[in-house]
């Protein structure tokens, strides 16, 4: 990630933010480098270095990691057979995905499940930095909260409650590599002072972070964080508007600090029967504002996808 000035995180641009969103929604059907040279207007070989300058590696690279990561998460969380999944995540046959699953993650789909080798993965990506951040940063006195709330656990075990949230229109801003909590959060402040600037609406707008997959599970250089603040009904439609997909969530609110989204995992999801993680859709964390509780929001649907 190229950071220049060390308080701010440089945006995606509007025509890369185009082409993730297909991704996102496409992402198991035909992508090839021509499609996404089209849908971001420039020649299959410039978008490919602006790509890369951006995201640190090809196109098509990407994708196979996003449908890695994908498979990876359902492997974790659902009981679908292995060889079901690789193809549901994109792939000809068993022995493409096994291949392409060891190549990633340095052991075997089946290691990863039945030996819990997600956890160990989770705790060697953990133990890696994050980008950097600025030593002369005061968090407290930008109104950055990074610690958790005392007694999360008991709380989230407590209190976390499945609502369906309905498909909300934002607008919304990328940066590649802010894997840290406190580098997410400092990004999404930096895109509410501009918001609040450039938009009278920004001042009333609930500021949503957006991503997809276990941060756990993630390394910095794939992950991709989208700052979102919610629009008005009048709001003309403008390229940087796109909607977060409804369905039900696992809710937590809280009133203060940064819960990592682990405690919902751990404390909550892995009690549950009738539950299982929607690796489909993305997490979502509302940041508090004034007197405005948080909340953060992991996709879940009914076992069994029923």
């Amino acid at each position: 990630m190229m950071i220049n000035d060390p308080f701010l995180f440089p945006w995606l641009p509007d025509r890369l933010n185009r082409v993730m969103d297909y991704i996102d929604s496409h992402l198991f059907g035909k992508i090839d480098l021509d499609l996404l040279s089209h849908l971001a207007c420039y020649s299959p070989h410039y978008f490919e270095n602006v790509f890369g300058q951006h995201v640190g590696s090809t196109p098509i690279d990407y994708v196979r990691r996003r449908r890695i990561q994908y498979a990876a998460s359902r492997l974790r969380h659902e009981r679908s057979s292995i060889g079901e999944l690789g193809m549901q995540a994109g792939f000809a046959h068993y022995h493409a995905f096994a291949k392409a699953f060891h190549r990633n993650y340095g052991m075997a789909a089946g290691e990863w499940r039945h030996e819990a080798g997600w956890r160990d993965h989770m705790t060697g990506t953990i133990s890696r930095n994050g980008p950097r951040m600025p030593s002369a940063l005061d968090f407290k006195l930008n109104g950055i909260a990074t610690k958790e709330p005392e007694d999360i656990q008991q709380r989230v075990a407590q209190t976390t409650q499945v609502v369906f949230l309905p498909a909300t229109p934002v607008l919304s801003k990328r940066v590649v590599g802010a894997w840290k909590d406190s580098a997410m959060t400092i990004a999404m402040a930096q895109f509410m002072t501009e918001l609040k600037l450039q938009h009278a609406f920004g001042m009333n707008a609930n500021y949503i972070g957006l991503f997809y997959g276990d941060p756990g599970m993630i390394s910095s250089a794939d992950f991709i964080f989208e700052a979102c603040a919610t629009l008005p009904s009048d709001f003309p439609l403008i390229k940087q508007q796109k909607t977060i997909p409804g369905g039900y969530y696992a809710q937590f609110v809280y009133q203060a600090g940064h819960p990592l989204f682990r405690r919902l995992y751990e404390d909550w999801l892995e009690l549950q029967d009738s539950w299982q993680l929607d690796s489909a859709r993305p997490h979502l964390r509302c940041f508090p504002q004034l007197n405005r509780p948080g909340w953060i929001a992991l996709p879940v649907q009914h076992r069994g996808g029923a």
